[in-house]
């Protein structure tokens, strides 16, 4: 089956010291102990195998990794980037939720949306997507690690058309299809593995696109991460 709309939250990856509960060799983030995906291994998801020739890509990222997003995004997956909505993380009272960061504290995270063909049927009226001129950023409590605001949910179903994957989801939602490894899959876009794993298949020997470029450019050092990813926003 393939998708008008697809998101994907991928848990891209960062040089983080091992602590309590962390097992040697796992790319960790935000200081949790599970296996984060290598920038080959995220370039390898099947994106463009499971979207339709006219559909839309939300893609999650943090602070660092917006250039490698925008990357695989374009060159890997075959979507043009159009916008880039921002979650910005509030407590009760409208102030800054602050997380992690190496240079920066985080407060935000990024969801990137990209386009292949031309699906325009719903983005009509004088304020462009459905009439309703949703902003390019987004106010709402965190929840659950990871976890993304109901409020982006709204806005892809008012915006974006079904059918609807969500890519390493948290949750069944009402009307789309989700795979992940914390919930129960409704479609097999590829083996599960065991929860707390990488969800893709073994890394492949040799360097695939994104990976072998980038460090030829010397922009992604020998680990396999972007220069300067040390925080973890």
């Amino acid at each position: 089956m393939k998708y008008r709309t697809i998101v994907a939250d991928p848990p891209w990856p960062y040089r983080q010291k091992l602590g309590r509960g962390k097992s040697q060799g796992h790319l960790t983030r935000g200081g949790l102990p599970y296996r984060a995906m290598s920038l080959d291994e995220i370039e390898r998801l099947p994106i463009s195998e499971l979207a339709e020739d006219d559909s839309m890509l939300w893609l999650w990222t943090t602070n660092s990794h917006l250039p490698n997003a925008v990357v695989i995004m374009e060159r890997q997956w075959g979507f043009r980037y159009i916008t880039m909505a921002t979650w910005g993380k509030v407590g009760r009272e409208g102030r800054p939720q602050i997380g992690l960061g190496y240079w920066l504290r985080g407060a935000t995270e990024h969801v990137l949306l990209g386009v292949r063909g031309n699906p325009r049927s719903r983005m009509v009226g004088p304020n462009g997507a459905t009439g309703r001129a949703w902003s390019t950023l987004l106010l709402a409590p965190r929840s659950e690690h990871s976890e993304k605001p109901q409020v982006f949910y709204d806005m892809v179903e008012d915006i974006s058309e079904p059918p609807m994957l969500e890519l390493f989801a948290r949750r069944r939602r009402l009307g789309w299809d989700v795979w992940g490894n914390e919930v129960d899959p409704t479609v097999e876009v590829f083996p599960s593995p065991a929860r707390g794993q990488a969800g893709v298949e073994p890394a492949a020997q040799e360097q695939s696109g994104l990976g072998s470029a980038a460090l030829a450019s010397g922009d992604i050092d020998s680990d396999g991460f972007h220069e300067g990813t040390e925080d973890a926003q």
